[in-house]
């Protein structure tokens, strides 16, 4: 114990005496050095500081967070045993050795290094180390016999008031720094009078150890295939080893599910070597059908290499994913330089598209991109601008176009008559078009407005029927639920008075009376509210054109305005998007205090009143100033929510203050969407 003293290390999981704590460091200690496994074990409770939180967290959360700690069955039945002390020990580790075997995942070692050190029972935890010290001190074979030993030391321990779980941590430090397998440093060890194998010089023959079995060898090829926007087929593995976790999947299993494979090119070979088994794995690029156009079988996903980060995918397949982010780093370079200065191959495909977009603007000194040579013409202009905004994000496409104007002076050519009736009619090129509006040449005006309106005929025609029935819907519902104090229960009794019952001293009315409503009630308001700062262009459209369509709602007063640091009202032109589109401005600035003071200012019945602010939350004033107004207007009685731009794959953008308002304020934040629109609606309205 002396010994132990002076030489234990500082450990995080000695420093405490929680039993989940203790229990989560003995797994994560199995089949692994203390030093590889310390990082994982402080994001393990950082992330899971609870046995609650644990139980309640998705198994595929544990697993990602394991990922590159190996033996993930370890992961799969922490979460499960995390499970049943929260159901059936109420969140609190149970305090017997007994019990705690009875837990997945809990052997007798595990539940003695918990019961001695967390609960102070002699109860011994005997591993590799403490049948080494073992077998070489008693010169005695393989170690089994080391438990009685362990006992005896543990009882001696209380009598000289150590606690059983000092012996335990003594044993297992001796065993990791001192008496090692290969090399032990006998000369450091307070047992080496005693040491038997020290003594009669065989201390290499202790512990004896069994015949390893050598390790069988499997041979699987390993397919990897990518969608139209760079994301790779992965498969959820529902085989013993690897269960839960994310793999790219072999080809023999693709063609068990249904997929077609074709096109299939050698690409690189990986080795992963597991306890009793090694994977010897053949990568290959290819083709791939799924079995049906509408949905992926069960357990497969596209994921992109982004998002591999983040996901429980094995050490297995990291060969595959380091060699994945190697090649999309190495695309991009090649992108941003040119592959000239890079080297490598030509690009090819999307890519030899987005290179071709990116040379017309940033080589040579005059702009050049088409079939004709690339001579600087406004159909050439037009099959540019097409091009980047198919291929590139928004951010990326104002940036390029205002840096061919400035580099090239090809505004001119891009808002011509011809370069715009050239010009495809989506949302992209009017999105161009409205942040660009002060521009457009007189002559081109009523070409760009028929972009603009072919774009929110379309919308209006797709959300018209669905965002009608849904507000129209949900405000119905509210409307048939009864106020309070709309009855009259005097008169109601009194009129009843004819069905009352003696026996149960109850009246039970068939007929019910109201109060007569002086006045109609006033109806319910929607205000939205949409941002202008040049990223919002196509949020924008949908926003306004939603208002046009909710407008027709007859139950419900639909207003609109728009904001940067001031705020405009736009509802006298609610019913023409396209006009209404034309006076926004589209410029930097961005003050979202200042339009929830204007609503906080001017709505006069908050209880009847919701509130949808069409923003990216990039606020150029204070954030803290506009969470306090979210939270303030729904302590008023205003329902509130927030439309924010997404991604192609409607993934909502990392924001703090959208975080902070959903959380304090309760604010719904969705994405703006067309197809989420009406949900958002009805969701805000039914508040």
């Amino acid at each position: 114990m002396d010994w132990f003293g002076a030489h234990k290390r500082p450990l995080p999981f000695r420093e405490t005496r929680d039993p989940y704590k203790i229990w989560v460091s003995e797994i994560l200690a199995q089949q692994t050095r203390i030093a590889a496994m310390l990082p994982f074990y402080q994001r393990f409770v950082e992330r899971f500081p609870a046995v609650g939180n644990l139980a309640d967290a998705p198994l595929d959360d544990v697993l990602a967070l394991w990922a590159g700690m190996g033996y993930y069955a370890r992961a799969r039945n922490l979460h499960a045993a995390a499970r049943v002390v929260r159901d059936q020990y109420g969140g609190v580790l149970p305090d017997t050795a007994e019990a705690l075997r009875a837990l997945p995942g809990i052997g007798a070692y595990t539940a003695g290094a918990i019961a001695s050190i967390a609960f102070g029972l002699p109860e011994p935890a005997i591993d590799g180390n403490v049948r080494r010290v073992y077998a070489r001190l008693f010169a005695d074979g393989d170690g089994s016999a080391a438990e009685a030993w362990v006992r005896s030391l543990m009882s001696g321990a209380m009598e000289a008031g150590h606690s059983p779980g000092e012996i335990t941590e003594a044993l297992m430090e001796l065993g990791a720094l001192v008496c090692l397998p290969q090399t032990p440093r006998c000369a450091e060890c307070p047992l080496e009078p005693e040491c038997k194998a020290k003594r009669t010089n065989t201390i290499g023959r202790f512990p004896i150890r069994p015949v390893k079995k050598e390790k069988s060898v499997e041979y699987r090829d390993i397919v990897a295939v990518n969608d139209e926007n760079r994301r790779y087929l992965m498969r959820k593995r529902t085989e013993s080893i690897l269960r839960g976790m994310l793999e790219f999947p072999e080809q023999t299993t693709l063609n068990r599910d249904g997929f077609t494979v074709t096109d299939a090119e050698p690409w690189i070979e990986a080795e992963h070597i597991f306890t009793h088994r090694v994977w010897r794995m053949r990568g290959y690029r290819a083709r791939v059908a799924p079995p049906s156009q509408d949905a992926l079988p069960d357990g497969y996903r596209w994921v992109s290499v982004a998002e591999m980060e983040t996901l429980a995918i094995p050490g297995a397949m990291r060969a595959f994913v380091t060699a994945l982010k190697t090649a999309e780093r190495a695309r991009r370079w090649r992108l941003l330089l040119g592959a000239e200065a890079v080297g490598g191959e030509a690009p090819a495909g999307d890519d030899a598209n987005m290179d071709a977009a990116l040379r017309a603007v940033y080589d040579g000194q005059n702009f050049s991109y088409g079939p004709d040579g690339g001579r600087k013409s406004s159909k050439n202009v037009a099959g540019w601008v097409d091009i980047i905004q198919r291929e590139f994000p928004e951010e990326a496409v104002n940036v390029m176009i205002n840096d061919a104007i400035g580099r090239h002076n090809i505004e001119s050519l891009l808002l011509r008559p011809n370069a715009l009736r050239a010009a495809p009619r989506d949302a992209h090129t009017a999105a161009f078009l409205l942040r660009n509006r002060s521009k457009i040449p007189r002559e081109s005006r009523e070409a760009a407005r028929q972009i603009v309106r072919a774009v929110t005929d379309e919308m209006r025609r797709k959300l018209e029927l669905k965002l009608h029935s849904a507000a129209a819907g949900t405000l119905n519902r509210r409307a048939r639920g009864i106020a309070p104090g709309a009855v009259d229960w005097h008169g109601t009794i009194r009129k009843n008075l004819g069905r009352y019952n003696a026996q149960t001293r109850v009246i039970t009315p068939d007929r019910f009376l109201f109060f007569e409503r002086g006045q109609r009630r006033a109806p319910y308001e929607l205000w939205i509210f949409v941002d202008q700062s040049a990223s919002m262009a196509h949020s924008a459209m949908t926003a306004v054109t939603a208002a046009a369509v909710l407008a027709g709602v007859p139950a419900l007063r639909t207003k609109l305005f728009a904001f940067d640091t001031e705020v405009t009202d736009l509802c006298g032109g609610i019913d023409d998007p396209v006009e209404t589109l034309f006076q926004l401005r589209f410029t930097g600035g961005t003050d979202i205090a200042n339009a929830l003071q204007y609503v906080a200012n001017h709505v006069t019945q908050p209880q009847r009143t919701a509130l949808l602010v069409v923003s990216d939350l990039q606020d150029g004033g204070e954030p803290e100033h506009a969470a306090a107004q979210f939270l303030s207007l729904t302590q008023s009685g205003i329902k509130n929510a927030v439309l924010m731009p997404c991604s192609a794959g409607g993934a909502l953008p990392k924001n703090g203050l959208a975080a902070q308002i959903s959380a304090e304020a309760g604010t719904l934040c969705a994405a703006a969407a067309p197809d989420a629109l009406p949900d958002v609606v009805a969701r805000l309205l039914s508040r």
